[in-house]
């Protein structure tokens, strides 16, 4: 058997041995892939020397040397050092291990990875990119939640990184310990600890989103009231206008009666559903999963923002949890963004593939000074929030 000393000693030789290798790679870009794969493999055996890790780190190094043979993409092998430096090592594993095969014969697992690092296909005159919106996360739990939810749906599906349950686990976790860090340690301070004490009140909690007694709130998928009254009360009941825009009739006819009951002001209720354009699309299921399905078998009008407001109207703040339209709605208000600058809450849960890049790479095209943060307000894979606040 040998020791923990010697395991890492023979590990140093081959170290040796696949550094010479790496020195006569001629392509300059592949040479500083190679050399930072060999680096990070050095610091993992410094964590865990394992007498069973060295083949498989031998057959892991002698792929990179194939990798660079046969000219892996260049925006790969570029985006590796930014990657590590920037926290993403899971990530930057991940890519380590795929073979040559996976991503030159799959280009749907290419565009997966490359999607992070190059700007996506779906805005082609933005020029921002995942990583970039990963820099503009202003705290680590944002970071953290990003990275995980990421993994997830962009790397779990890959045979080599781990199951859906650790990344959400792992998501739930940094959310609790941070909203306890938030209130304080010790629960018997709490008498009444339930969901929201633990996750937070969805859209609005968020400590830098600051509110004052003129907001205009467009709230988009209002259902049935249900982020009215939280807006009210985080605003103390002091606001200009509530724009509440709700495609769905029944949550819609719910939505007016409790505004009645409440005697809710300076709030204007309008039965259509927001989009990219003006037109009518069919729908389907139920009042808390209502979306744009060319399957439905319910019609419903939806419009654009900026059609509907008048021209440079102000926005304060716009929270938009609408099935998976959310981009497309986002589109329709380009205007009104780049006038106002509002305040936003975004779901990214719906269609996360898309969203988690492309609605705040979109943003950052409009409003290169966005902040954002991230939220998770379940203990599932539903409600992620992006928060973007200038």
């Amino acid at each position: 058997m040998l020791t923990q000393n010697s395991i890492y000693l023979v590990h140093l030789e081959e170290i040796e041995k696949f550094m010479h290798q790496a020195t006569e790679v001629e392509i300059e870009a592949s040479k500083n892939y190679l050399m930072n794969r060999i680096k990070f493999n050095m610091d993992k055996i410094k964590e865990t020397p394992d007498e069973k890790y060295l083949p498989r780190y031998n057959q892991l190094v002698q792929s990179l040397i194939e990798r660079t043979r046969d000219n892996l993409p260049l925006e790969l092998q570029k985006a590796d050092e930014e990657l590590f430096q920037e926290g993403l090592k899971e990530l930057y594993h991940f890519m380590h291990v795929l073979k040559v095969k996976d991503i030159k014969g799959n280009e749907a697992l290419t565009q997966k990875v490359l999607s992070l690092l190059i700007p996506t296909k779906n805005n082609p005159d933005n020029q921002y990119t995942g990583l970039d919106v990963y820099k503009k996360l202003q705290d680590e739990e944002s970071r953290t939640i990003y990275k995980e939810f990421f993994y997830q749906h962009y790397v779990t599906d890959n045979k080599y990184n781990h199951g859906e349950r650790y990344h959400y686990s792992n998501i739930i976790n940094t959310t609790l310990i941070s909203r306890l860090n938030e209130k304080g340690k010790d629960l018997r301070a709490y008498p009444r600890i339930n969901k929201l004490f633990f996750l937070g009140i969805q859209y609005f909690d968020l400590p830098d989103l600051k509110f004052s007694d003129n907001e205009v709130f467009i709230d988009a998928g209002a259902a049935d009231a249900s982020t009215i009254t939280p807006f009210l009360c985080f605003c103390n009941n002091k606001y200009h206008h509530i724009y509440a825009f709700e495609p769905n009739q029944d949550s819609y006819q719910r939505m007016c009666n409790k505004i009645n009951e409440w005697g809710i002001k300076n709030i204007t209720t309008i039965p259509k559903g927001l989009y990219d354009k003006n037109t009518s699309l069919f729908f389907s299921g139920e009042s808390t999963g209502f979306r744009v399905n060319a399957k439905g078998t319910v019609e419903i009008p939806v419009i654009t923002l900026d059609s509907y407001l008048q021209q440079n109207q102000r926005v304060t703040f716009i929270k938009m949890d609408i099935e998976g339209s959310e981009l497309a709605a986002l589109r329709g208000c380009k205007e009104t963004i780049l006038f106002n600058k509002p305040k936003l809450a975004i779901c990214i849960y719906h269609k996360p593939k898309e969203d988690m890049i492309d609605i705040p790479t979109y943003l950052l095209s409009l409003v290169p000074e966005y902040r954002f943060y991230v939220r998770h307000y379940s203990y599932s894979r539903l409600d992620t929030i992006l928060y973007a606040l200038v």
